[in-house]
């Protein structure tokens, strides 16, 4: 998938767990979108569970997720992200069309 109108008004979200490894070969799309941002002089923030990642330490933004039960990493982070996603679609200024419910 090549985004060819990204630009430098765009920003890229990442809503990730690891946030991409490149020497682990993990989530190398995620690696790929935000070198794309970045030669394209967009923007990119992430919102990730781990600081070891790819995102965390190369977008322009980066959200930590504290969590302190490791073994609890993933479902905590995902749900933070998905309150996030929900806060943004339903943003009043946001939303093209208003909500049904």
């Amino acid at each position: 998938l090549k985004l060819t109108n990204f630009n430098k008004k765009d920003l890229l979200m990442v809503f990730s767990v690891g946030g991409g490894h490149i020497k682990k070969n993990v989530s190398v799309n995620l690696i790929r979108a935000i070198k794309y941002a970045k030669s394209k002089k967009g923007k990119s923030i992430s919102i990730v569970g781990k600081s070891e990642g790819y995102a965390y330490k190369n977008s322009d933004i980066s959200i930590l997720i504290n969590v302190r039960d490791k073994k609890l990493i993933t479902p905590v982070s995902e749900t933070f992200q998905t309150l996030i996603w929900h806060l943004l679609v339903s943003h009043p200024q946001l939303q093209i069309n208003k909500t049904k419910w």
